[in-house]
């Protein structure tokens, strides 16, 4: 579960992202957690493509639980940097 991946104390968690829009044909992952991300004292977030870029710029307004990306974005403020690859 995604929010419990957000919460943990551990850096990675296994996350089943079936269902998600931009999941593709491979939808289980290995990601960081809320802390193994908001430790870092800086991090650079690439997206490719417009469907990517729409899901951020939709994230960028919406809650966590609607867009977990949105709890990176809140809790790094300007140590987050992003780049889009067209």
């Amino acid at each position: 579960d995604l929010s419990a991946a957000l919460e943990s104390e551990n850096v990675v968690a296994a996350v089943d992202a079936t269902g998600c829009p931009v999941a593709g044909e491979n939808p289980q992952r290995i990601t960081l957690t809320g802390k193994g991300v908001t430790s870092a004292s800086s991090v650079i977030l690439l997206i490719f493509g417009e469907a990517k870029k729409a899901v951020f710029d939709t994230a960028i307004k919406s809650s966590v639980q609607e867009k977990p990306i949105k709890y990176a974005i809140d809790k790094l403020g300007p140590r987050l940097t992003v780049v889009w690859a067209a």
